[in-house]
């Protein structure tokens, strides 16, 4: 079963139910929505062999005791022939050509665990996830492939002047304390954009492991956790406030909405390195109250 036979076979008023029901605050994009599922149910799909669609149910990782608990779903690609060296099998699809995702095999478990509906739904969602158009989706695209292939055109000595290794990055901080607080900040920053696996990719070792107890304490479970609530929040906010260091210990104190109205809650990070790697991670969080016995406030 591929994408495009789902959509095909499915009319707009059935899945704009289900998207109300799932995605609540997509309510005023309902056009948009409608105008891209117009679209794809007369592009011509292009078949892939080698990656199939995966939709995948999490709980949600509650910042606060009192919040009630939540579940969210990771669309991604995954290879059917899996790279035995990758971190992951889960590929991000937010910059893949529409046609190639009506082209993708629905995995048996993504077919087993939900409904039609669900599929599409949670599909266009994430489609959707950079733009309402393709076109703009693909300029985006485009432009960072544009500075990647710009790179690679450098020649050496160009190379040399314009850009800067990591090693002398490193020569030019000088301490590495420093750069394990760029590291953090970086690594918290990519993962509340949503590139966690970016995040995980750069800076994180091969034996991380983490202490969140609503998650599997392996990189890859944490990592699609931060991806997916990323993809649920789109407009998070998320600030860092200060960072101590304290032997290979590094301590980030910051705040985080899930959207620019919605309630503030503190969070402290401690981001354990192993040279310029994070190997362990402990995170805890705390709502601001609406009323305050404290004048000086929490941050």
């Amino acid at each position: 079963m591929k994408l495009y036979q789902l959509i095909k076979s499915n009319d707009w008023l059935s899945v704009e139910l289900i998207l109300l029901q799932l995605y609540p605050d997509q309510g005023d994009a309902l056009d948009e929505y409608r105008a891209v599922f117009e679209k794809l149910r007369i592009v011509e799909p292009i078949f892939d062999d080698k990656m199939e669609l995966m939709l995948i149910e999490y709980d949600s990782d509650p910042i606060d005791e009192n919040d009630k608990k939540e579940t969210y779903v990771d669309v991604s690609g995954r290879l059917k022939n899996p790279d035995p060296q990758s971190y992951s099998n889960s590929y991000a699809l937010e910059f893949t050509e529409w046609n190639k995702w009506l082209g993708m095999d629905l995995a048996k478990e993504t077919i087993e665990n939900f409904t039609e509906l669900e599929i599409i739904t949670h599909c266009l969602f994430e489609m959707t996830f950079i733009d309402y158009e393709e076109t703009s989706i693909q300029e985006q695209f485009q432009s960072l492939k544009n500075i990647a292939d710009e790179y690679k055109s450098l020649s050496d000595e160009e190379k040399r002047v314009k850009t800067i290794t990591l090693e002398k990055l490193m020569e030019k901080d000088l301490d590495m304390n420093k750069d394990r607080k760029n590291i953090a900040s970086d690594f918290l920053r990519l993962a509340a954009l949503g590139q966690a696996r970016l995040a995980f990719d750069q800076y994180v070792s091969g034996d991380f492991r983490h202490h969140n107890p609503y998650f599997k304490g392996d990189a890859v479970s944490l990592m699609q956790a931060m991806d997916a609530d990323a993809k649920k929040y789109p407009r998070k906010v998320f600030e860092i406030l200060r960072i101590l260091e304290d032997g290979d210990l590094i301590a980030v104190h910051s705040t985080v909405q899930q959207n620019p109205d919605a309630e503030v809650f503190v969070l402290v990070h401690f981001l354990r390195f192993d040279g310029d790697k994070i190997v362990e991670v402990w995170d805890i969080a705390q709502e601001v109250p609406a009323q305050m016995v404290n004048q000086f406030g929490m941050v």
